[in-house]
Parts: C-alpha cells; sequence; structure tokens
C-alpha cells in the first residue's frame, strides 16, 4: 500500500540523489522505493534495443538470478516490452496497458517468468526512451497487491522526473571515470614522465616513468600530494605557469613559459618540464578532474632502448654506437656522455666518427634530426 507522509517519499528521494554520485546504492534507493509504494520489489534497467539485451539492471526484492533468466529469454517475449518502442518520453506504464487478466494467466512471461517469482503487476516510469536505448524504473507487485491504483501512478509520476536526472548523472559519472582510466593507461606508454594536477594543485594521477624520477628525488618530487621542485627558479616559472591555466595569474603578472629546464641535484643534464592545459569537458560532473599535465624528460633517460635498437637494424650501429646516438639525439653533450657512461672523451669521439660514416652524414644538426626520425615516443611494454 502507497505510504503517503512525505517523509518516505524525502527518503526515497535522497537515495535516489545519493545514488547519482555512487551507482552502488541503486538498490539502496530501489528499497526505499519499493517500500514507499509497499510493493514486493523494484527494479531499474536500460536495455539496447537492437540486440534486446540489458544495459545496466539493479534490483530490490526479485529473487536472486532472475535478471539473468529475464535478460537472456524473457526480456524478448514479455508483453511489457512494448511500452520501451513507444515514442512517449514521461509515459508512467501498468499491466492494463498491455495485457488484461484473462491473457496474463496464458502468458508464458506472466505465468512462467513472474509466477515462478511470485510476482505479477508492475508499474514504471520511463528515464530513456530513443530509437537505440530504453530505461525505466518498475515497481513488481505480487499477485495480492493487486493492479496499482491513481493515487500510485500519480506517486510514480512525481518520483521518475528525479530518477530520470539521477540515472543521467550516474551515467556521466561512469563515462568520466572511464575517460580518466583511458588517459591513464595511454600515459603509461610514454617514455616521459607525465604528471596529471587537479583544480588545487595536487596530483591526480602519474605515471610510470614520473613515480620513477619522484622517487630519486633529483630535482623534484611529490610532497602532500604535490609537485615540488627543488630548485627555486624551476618553482619560479612553474607556480605561474600553473596559476595561468588555472585562471588565478595575479593581474599584472607577466606571462610564464610553459616549457622550461628543471636542474638535478646530482650534476646531471636537467630535466625539461612543460606544462600543458587539458582541454576541459564537462566538468560539471567531476570537479577533481585534471586541468593541467606536466611533461618531464629525462635527456639521459635509457627509456631509450628501444631508439638505440631501431638506430641499430637501421644504420648497422654497434651497442656502443647506438647508445651515443640516441643521447645525442636527446641534446646530452659529448663531455657529459663520457662522463656519465665512464669512458675517455676519444673513444666517444671515434663512435661519433662511426656514427657519421653509417649514417652518411657530416653535421651534428644532420646526425640528429636523422635519428630524431627514428625515437620512438612510446615504451615498449607497459
Amino acid at each position: 500500500m502507497l505510504k503517503r507522509d512525505e517523509d518516505s517519499f524525502l527518503r526515497a528521494l535522497a537515495a535516489v540523489e545519493a545514488a547519482a554520485f555512487d551507482e552502488t546504492g541503486w538498490p539502496n534507493a530501489l528499497a526505499l522505493i519499493s517500500n514507499l509504494f509497499g510493493s514486493a520489489g523494484a527494479t531499474m534497467e536500460a536495455a539496447d534495443k537492437s540486440i534486446m539485451q540489458l544495459t545496466d539492471f539493479w534490483g530490490h526484492g526479485i529473487p536472486e538470478g532472475s535478471d539473468i533468466a529475464y535478460s537472456e529469454h524473457y526480456i524478448s517475449i514479455s508483453p511489457r516490452v512494448v511500452l520501451g518502442f513507444r515514442s512517449i518520453q514521461d509515459e508512467i506504464g501498468y499491466d492494463s496497458q498491455v495485457i488484461d487478466e484473462h491473457a496474463m494467466n496464458r502468458d508464458p512471461f506472466y505465468s512462467d517468468f513472474l509466477g515462478k517469482c511470485d510476482l505479477r503487476y508492475f508499474m514504471s516510469g520511463t528515464i530513456i526512451q530513443n530509437p537505440t536505448e530504453f530505461a525505466c524504473i518498475a515497481l513488481q507487485r505480487s499477485p495480492r497487491e493487486g493492479h496499482v491504483q491513481q493515487s500510485e501512478i500519480d506517486m510514480m509520476a512525481r518520483l521518475t522526473p528525479h530518477v530520470r536526472q539521477a540515472y543521467d548523472v550516474t551515467r556521466r559519472m561512469r563515462a568520466a571515470t572511464e575517460t580518466a582510466r583511458s588517459l591513464e593507461r595511454a600515459l603509461d606508454w610514454l617514455n616521459d614522465g607525465a604528471l596529471l594536477i587537479g583544480p588545487d594543485g595536487k596530483v591526480i594521477y602519474a605515471n610510470e616513468a614520473a613515480r620513477a624520477f619522484a622517487r630519486r628525488g633529483d630535482g623534484f618530487r611529490v610532497h602532500k600530494g604535490a609537485v615540488e621542485f627543488l630548485s627555486p627558479e624551476a618553482r619560479a616559472l612553474f607556480e605561474p605557469a600553473l596559476a595561468e591555466i588555472a585562471g588565478t595569474r595575479k593581474a599584472g603578472a607577466p606571462s610564464a613559459p610553459p616549457d622550461f629546464p628543471l636542474p638535478r641535484t646530482g650534476g646531471a643534464p636537467p630535466y625539461i618540464c612543460s606544462v600543458r592545459p587539458v582541454a576541459a569537458s564537462e566538468r560539471r560532473w567531476d570537479r577533481t578532474a585534471a586541468i593541467a599535465v606536466v611533461f618531464i624528460r629525462d635527456p639521459l633517460k635509457q627509456g631509450d632502448e628501444q631508439a638505440a635498437a631501431i638506430a641499430r637494424l637501421a644504420f648497422g650501429l654497434t651497442e656502443a654506437e647506438a647508445h651515443l646516438a640516441t643521447a645525442l639525439q636527446s641534446g646530452v653533450a659529448l663531455a657529459q656522455y663520457a662522463r656519465t657512461r665512464k669512458l675517455s672523451l676519444n673513444t666517444v669521439y671515434t663512435h661519433l666518427r662511426r656514427i657519421k660514416e653509417k649514417t652518411g652524414t657530416r653535421r651534428m644538426a644532420d646526425l640528429t634530426s636523422k635519428l630524431g626520425a627514428l625515437k620512438p615516443p612510446l615504451k615498449g611494454e607497459v
């Protein structure tokens, strides 16, 4: 029996609004809706019309596994499905619109499927109605509860718009989460470090390379959730660059360069830091979405093994020559390379001469240009 008190309606409505942002809350919302109407159970479902398969389903008060039987067989023979093909967006559906009592007794959906679940009647509110998809919230009623009455139809008409809006938010939140995960997985393929920065300046995600750089503590670290540059010069460039993206740059302050060197404490060549905005999507639904991405490149990073392997294949370089070639392409000076690899400068110059012979180049600019065309942007494996 329908509970007419406003408190029951408001409790159900609060649960629906909570489920919008956490879809694990939909069964609880359906429990309160079922209680509001005094029905045996409640369901919420979405279906792909082209294949007549469920794309979403939550339930309360229905036998476990019945959703599987419904999706695999009974959805395609249910007399109620006709409501999903009507062009009425805000329709409230119920049994007498599609079938009479005598036909229910002979219909396999009613007599076989619903009968075994001790269910018979329903009332639904349309949530989505378009050429490809149908979604609704539905009360599932036992034979003892009988067909819905006008007061219950009126209450469902009041409730349905709130459920529709909440389910729309659920889908948007789900899509935003999937997009974020896809971006994170993509960033893990990069040889460069990449950090996604949120509106509060905190790191939302750091790819594998960035985490490895940060663990060294050589030039920068992630401290209390934020990027912290150890060099005052780098901080003086990074903070205004981020403020410019966030729209918090002080009036009259000069624009900050988006690319700058990041000195390292160990004497190695500086990282190259680049700060770029992330294109705004619908932050109405995700206020933690990244506003910026920080790329950090290590010119000495031996993730250049792929480039070295390609150079060996392309020009017939030895392993030592290929490593020098990739270092040169990354902008490392010969003297710095010699110190890092613990080689004599004469040995390095010998390697360089052979590289030029094998690549058919004379000038360093021509050599680095030819080598640069071979360097892959992605790691060989994650």
